[in-house]
């Protein structure tokens, strides 16, 4: 292969890179804007994605997102498609699909380029948890209204504002919640809770324990609206017998422990991606209503294992971080760490000593005037 050839190849490779690049630049720009809606983010990113292809005039794009189609008014079906879900906290929320409207010519890697793969890859993932960062701004905004309603409150029915909240947000925790529920009833006598766990106890504790089933199923849908009655009909039955603030004190301590079940399980598992951990502390920070009360032990247990997880597994730089580090400091971290898509390994080494070093000033500085703590530079994987 002559000298010129050799030259043009590679400049070729690098021109697909830098288009890469520039694509997904230009994606995380529109995912960014905070103040715009998802449906119009999703079309400008239709009109961007083919930029990024070798073939940018043949290439077209399509977003399927919560069941709404966004693709150009032109968009035709072709054998040439590449596609890649979204998932929003691990469960299919739609796709992303990249395709030519007529056969382009290939090589060793086939019709699209591994690194184009990538990309999708890539921009699927940063759909999917923008998708869910922004529920949970939703969840969050929805739980201050409800902390209004409850401070708003002449009855001393402040758990009813809860239940209906979690009824409507946060189906899962609204049915653990019901469940516990139920099993606390039966366990202080209550004979009702008795009669609703012979009639329903098995269903009941399944459908809401493991979630697994068809929802394509009709008798799925219908099994998941008799669950929801049955958790009602708890609820009716506990107003009857317990007070309202063994109700408000229960449902504060069930949701403290659902919340944080999910965290610890997520960073227990070493295989867990780190887009996975970054999402579970956005949403275990996004739940949290007011300081998070944990019991020493396991907040020391999750600090450790979350400084091992983002940092390093040497001993020593763990002992020091956990004398000066909180589970509570992970919240902003995540919101500032930039990661290749599938990433599962630690934070860089000028990184960690960057973070410990500023939470160690910022802790100095507290009650001193002279320090004064700055934001969190951007960190990468």
């Amino acid at each position: 292969m002559s000298d010129k050839k050799q030259a043009n190849d590679r400049f070729r490779v690098l021109r697909e890179r830098a288009k890469e690049l520039n694509c997904l630049y230009q994606v995380e720009e529109l995912l960014a804007s905070a103040n715009r809606p998802m449906p119009d983010i999703f079309r400008d990113i239709v009109q961007t994605i083919p930029c990024g292809w070798q073939y940018p005039k043949l290439c077209q794009a399509r977003i399927v997102c919560d069941g709404e189609v966004y693709e150009p008014t032109q968009y035709m079906q072709t054998p040439w498609t590449e596609t890649v879900p979204i998932k929003v906290e691990g469960q299919p929320a739609g796709f992303v699909e990249v395709s030519y409207v007529s056969e382009v010519p290939t090589a060793g890697e086939g019709v699209f380029l591994q690194k184009e793969r990538k990309l999708i890859r890539t921009i699927a993932e940063r759909i999917g948890q923008t998708v869910f960062h922004r529920k949970l701004e939703k969840l969050l905004r929805e739980w201050e209204a409800a902390n209004r309603s409850l401070a708003d409150d002449k009855h001393g029915r402040e758990w009813m504002v809860i239940l209906d909240l979690l009824r409507r947000t946060d189906e899962k925790l609204y049915l653990y919640t019901s469940r516990k529920m139920l099993y606390h009833l039966f366990w202080s006598g209550v004979k009702e809770s008795r009669q609703v766990l012979n009639l329903f106890g098995t269903d009941f504790t399944l459908t809401q324990s493991d979630g697994t089933g068809d929802s394509n199923s009709p008798s799925q849908k219908q099994s998941r609206e008799s669950i929801l009655a049955v958790s009602d009909q708890v609820f009716t039955i506990a107003s009857r017998h317990l007070s309202d603030n063994e109700i408000l004190d229960c449902l504060h301590k069930w949701i403290k422990e659902n919340k944080l079940s999910f965290l610890i399980k997520t960073v227990d598992s070493a295989s867990t991606p780190f887009s996975a951990v970054l999402d579970a502390i956005m949403r275990y920070r996004s739940l949290a209503s007011g300081e998070i009360a944990l019991d020493q032990p396991t907040e020391k247990w999750l600090r450790v294992s979350l400084i091992r997880r983002f940092f390093a597994d040497n001993i020593e730089f763990i002992n020091l971080a956990k004398r000066h580090l909180e589970v509570s400091d992970f919240f902003e971290l995540a919101t500032h760490i930039i990661h290749p898509s599938g990433s599962n390994g630690h934070l860089g080494g000028k990184s960690n000593g960057l973070f410990l070093a500023w939470h160690i000033l910022r802790r100095a500085a507290e009650g001193t005037r002279r320090l004064r703590a700055s934001r969190h530079p951007r960190l990468g994987t």
